[in-house]
């Protein structure tokens, strides 16, 4: 008779090991560290851009301010003034500007001065040029009013047209001539104005 069979054998698959060094928080190996992206270059566009369009702005206001200043101080050199007769003014430039008190001038041509209806009277202007460039007395101009009418200058045989240059350190005087109704008497006001200045008013009284 055959032996008797032997149970198969189960076969043995070995335990797997634990390696006790993972339970031990000190020798785990750190967590891999983490790198950050470099960062990227920044654009130089918006310099370059702010540079273009405010360097323009900037020069612009300095020559604004620069025209204002150069304004303000010719404004300054021109301005002009109010004055009694018999007096002086100068303006910022150094020129200098005087009108004396009327007198009563006499006309023999009733033509130019009709002695029922008009009367004439005269005043010296004088001009002295204290600045340092010739001074032309033909951009001299004179007005005057009585009582805020104006009246008429006159202009006898050229005597009223003065061209002549005025040298610096030098002073011109001629005669301003006017007729006025006979009638008009009042605050007079004689206006001066030389080159491109401002005038200058000189005030009185005509009765």
């Amino acid at each position: 008779m055959p032996p008797p069979r032997q149970p198969y054998p189960q076969p043995q698959h070995p335990q797997p090991q634990w390696d006790q060094q993972w339970d031990d928080p000190q020798r785990r190996p750190p967590p891999p560290r983490r790198v950050a992206p470099a960062p990227r270059p920044r654009s130089r566009w918006p310099l370059v851009l702010a540079i273009l369009v405010g360097l323009p702005l900037v020069l612009i206001g300095s020559c604004v301010a620069l025209i204002g200043a150069s304004a303000e101080k010719v404004q300054e050199e021109r301005a002009g003034g109010t004055v009694a007769l018999g007096e002086a003014f100068s303006y910022k430039s150094g020129l200098g500007l005087s009108v004396s008190v009327p007198v009563p001038h006499a006309v023999d041509n009733r033509f130019i001065v009709d002695p029922d209806t008009e009367r004439a009277f005269a005043v010296t202007v004088k001009v002295f040029n204290g600045t340092d460039h010739p001074v032309a007395a033909a951009l001299v101009t004179v007005n005057a009013t009585v009582a805020s009418r104006p009246v008429e200058r006159i202009v006898l045989d050229g005597t009223g047209l003065v061209t002549q240059d005025v040298a610096p350190g030098q002073a011109l005087e001629y005669p301003a001539r006017f007729k006025a109704p006979k009638d008009l008497t009042g605050p007079l006001q004689i206006a001066v104005t030389a080159e491109f200045n401002e005038p200058v008013f000189f005030t009185g009284q005509i009765t």
